[in-house]
């Protein structure tokens, strides 16, 4: 940030808001655990978790860099201010807490949407209320659209909405190396938690991890990524990585994109049905798989045979994560499941932008 901000408590304690998919709240307080050490508290909201600093203006920003390697993140914000949104009026009743900027020109963007009321309304009245704190303070300020230096994000969360300055002016949740993409790839964030909540089920070792529908490969770049990060060299060359699917195009984007993020990933044309011909019994650990919408029987019969064969290679104390996209297909798993020695763990509701995918994680009965 070129201009340097700070909102306080009463205590003296800075918060930060980091906003994430919604359903994946939990996730994300395992993630800012990891990463930031020094918090002072660290709470839930819907869309997000809120953590409390506390230190010096470059100390705090020091801390809050870290989020920036954050895989479940979408944006991160300093609040300045927050409140109760019913209605439009409600805006303009923001009560600011502290407010220094030293000059210069800013911008006010929305991140969700309140009640009653457009976002480019709501940006609006953020922003009179900052040039009025400024007007107050003394302070010389300008709205400009291109050019900022100061980006402020009002973000919408549960009806309460939270105004702040965009810590790092881009959205966490793009990643570069995602080149060539399937057409129904996840969300980044949806995409590391499918790999997160069940390698978190099992713990660490050494682990096979397989995808067998890889797509473009995102779900095992995410977790490779994050292998790589928290655990260090060491374990990472004790999990292996590999990408399956029946398409060559796909297997082929699977293996340029590991390229790009710089992570080791087996990449392999076949189709499920190989699983139990590549792998003995009880040999994966982890299994991740999101399966084409139920368009015909050839999709039926591949989710079909995934819930087989599972049942022959997955580790006793292993889990799978199907990531089911649509209701139909997540109403065939759970009837998969209901002739299956497989149960269900976790059904997770998890929002990707206005729709709702389902995380389904499955371990041996």
């Amino acid at each position: 940030m070129s201009n340097k901000s700070l909102w306080t408590d009463k205590e003296g304690a800075v918060s930060v808001l980091i906003s994430c998919p919604q359903g994946l709240e939990d996730v994300c307080i395992d993630e800012a655990g990891m990463l930031i050490k020094g918090y002072e508290e660290i709470s839930p909201i819907k869309g997000g978790v809120i953590i409390k600093l506390r230190g010096r203006i470059d100390e705090v920003v020091e801390k809050a860099e870290r989020i920036g390697e954050m895989q479940s993140a979408r944006r991160a914000i300093l609040i300045c201010a927050e409140g109760i949104i019913k209605k439009a009026e409600d805006t303009g009743k923001l009560k600011i807490k502290e407010l220094f900027i030293r000059g210069g020109r800013f911008r006010v963007t929305t991140i969700g949407g309140g009640r009653g009321f457009s976002s480019t309304y709501a940006a609006s009245l953020a922003g009179a209320l900052i040039l009025k704190k400024a007007e107050e303070e003394g302070i010389k300020l300008s709205v400009s659209l291109n050019g900022y230096d100061t980006l402020f994000l009002l973000l919408f969360a549960g009806g309460r909405a939270y105004l702040g300055i965009d810590i790092f002016k881009r959205e966490l949740s793009r990643r570069s190396y995602r080149h060539l993409m399937h057409r129904e790839s996840l969300s980044a964030p949806i995409a590391f938690a499918s790999f997160y909540l069940p390698f978190r089920s099992v713990g660490r070792g050494k682990h096979l991890i397989i995808d067998p529908f890889c797509g473009s490969g995102s779900t095992m770049i995410e977790g490779a990524i994050f292998i790589s990060k928290m655990r260090g060299k060491q374990e990472k060359e004790k999990c292996t990585f590999v990408c399956m699917d029946r398409s060559y195009a796909s297997v082929r984007a699977a293996r340029i994109n590991s390229k790009l993020a710089g992570v080791e990933i087996n990449c392999l044309k076949r189709e499920v049905e190989w699983l139990d011909t590549l792998y003995g019994e009880e040999e994966i650990d982890i299994i991740i798989a999101q399966p084409d919408s139920l368009r015909g029987n050839e999709e039926r019969n591949s989710l079909r045979e995934l819930f087989h064969q599972a049942e022959f290679v997955l580790n006793s104390k292993g889990r799978m994560c199907v990531v089911a996209t649509n209701k139909k297909l997540h109403d065939e798993c759970l009837a998969l499941l209901g002739s299956s020695t497989l149960k269900i763990e976790e059904d997770r509701p998890v929002l990707q932008g206005k729709g709702e995918v389902r995380l389904l994680i499955i371990k041996k009965g």
